[in-house]
């Protein structure tokens, strides 16, 4: 054997110890960050709330959350539910007004200016709010019963904006139980960066916030043209503003809503999502470049394994370890993937991954 095949071996096997070893850290140091937050008991007396939901064409949707609110363990005297109206062509404004409120407390509003859109029609609401604590969520979502009494009590303990887990609706087949794996996998990242101090994004179907710190950064404004951002472009703002920022995670916290059913949708959502992240800090982009690099590297490697057997270590270590993540913790969001899903869903999760980044720059995007 050459002297130079030889240093061609050592060389790979040197890069894939190196790039096994920081996969294996990254992994671990992740699982470490996912687990439930201690219990919160929420303490007498209760915050007054403003629950904001922006709802377009919603009249599928709307009763049935309004209904679950009731549910919620929390002195619903004490919470205003403001539903923004977003230029609706259906009846959801009319199903509304319809509704027997209970002991809701529902103020609708129509959002009768010339401006759609989500952001839009949330600022509405917010400016329309009498209190100082604002939650949000999507009128196509479900909550668990504690999640108004956990995550008011995440503000109460001194934070300023907290987002919580927002899983969703697992189904038996079918593409939407590819987009719960998908929703598993980006979750997983976003509690993970979180609890490890540097939060880059959110989900606004839980997410909570104080209405004087909304207005400081300066609310919606400074990217009011841009889709999407309702929930990670404002936290990057209360970031960069070094608001204190901060996960929910217990166990009758979170939020639940269907997953998208067909592919097409799927990749206007989640390309929606991704287009905003060219606006966020540097921080937040240099761990998403090198998580995701390193990632794409190991499942690159497969290619050029006819030339280099050696390199089949990687991408074998790679899924091991995500087989290891994916059983270990699925169910803190309420997902059951069995080994057969896990294997074959990871390799679609990569191959998507960059498919949703060249969508998200060149393809149109929409919100509805």
């Amino acid at each position: 054997m050459s002297e130079q095949i030889i240093v061609e071996i050592e060389l790979i096997l040197l890069i894939i110890i190196m790039t096994i070893i920081i996969l294996s850290a990254a992994n671990l140091l992740i699982a470490k960050q996912i687990n439930y937050d201690d219990s919160y008991k929420l303490s007498e007396p209760f915050e007054s709330l403003s629950l904001i939901i922006a709802a377009r064409n919603e009249e599928k949707n709307i009763l049935s959350l309004l209904d679950i609110l009731k549910q919620q363990n929390y002195d619903l005297k004490k919470v205003e539910i403001i539903v923004v109206d977003d230029h609706s062509e259906d009846n959801t404004l009319e199903m509304i007004n319809q509704f027997d409120h209970g002991s809701l407390n529902i103020k609708p509003i129509k959002n009768d200016t010339n401006q759609q859109g989500k952001k839009y029609s949330l600022n509405i609401g917010i400016e329309k709010a009498s209190n100082e604590f604002i939650i949000i969520t999507d009128a196509d979502c479900r909550p668990e019963s504690n999640w108004l009494s956990d995550i008011s009590c995440k503000l109460k303990n001194g934070n300023d904006l907290v987002f919580g887990t927002a899983p969703l609706k697992m189904k038996a087949s079918g593409f939407s139980r590819y987009a719960c794996f998908d929703n598993f996998r980006s979750q997983l990242l976003v509690f993970a960066a979180a609890k490890l101090g540097f939060p880059y994004s959110a989900a606004a179907r839980s997410l909570a916030f104080r209405k004087s710190k909304f207005h400081s950064v300066g609310g919606f404004a400074s990217h009011f043209q841009i889709k999407s951002g309702d929930d990670d472009l404002l936290l990057q703002s209360f970031k960069r503003n070094n608001y204190k920022i901060d996960a929910l995670m217990t166990d009758e916290s979170k939020v639940f809503s269907d997953a998208e059913k067909s592919l097409g949708r799927f990749l206007n959502q989640r390309s929606r999502h991704v287009s905003t992240s060219k606006f966020y800090d540097l921080q937040s982009q240099l761990f998403l470049t090198v998580w995701h690099g390193i990632n794409f590297v190991s499942i690159a490697s497969i290619l050029i394994i006819p030339f280099y057997p050696l390199l089949s270590l990687l991408p074998v270590s790679k899924l091991l370890m995500d087989i290891f993540i994916v059983q270990s913790k699925q169910n803190i969001f309420d997902y059951k993937f069995s080994l057969v899903d896990i294997i074959s869903y990871q390799l679609f999760y990569e191959i998507l991954l960059p498919v949703i980044f060249i969508k998200s720059v060149f393809g149109k995007i929409e919100w509805k």
